[in-house]
């Protein structure tokens, strides 16, 4: 584990603001609604 101290503070934000928009691009509902009508239509296009 790492632990930052006041001088770490820009940091902290880049990191907050990096796991913020790996979020937002992966797990979004958009996102994961489109992931798994893609699924869907695999699944479709096999049977």
């Amino acid at each position: 584990m790492y632990y930052f101290d006041d001088n770490d503070k820009d940091e902290v934000f880049e990191i907050r603001y990096k796991l913020h928009e790996y979020v937002k691009d992966n797990f979004c509902h958009s996102v994961v609604i489109d992931k798994l009508l893609k699924i869907d239509a695999v699944r479709v296009s096999l049977q």
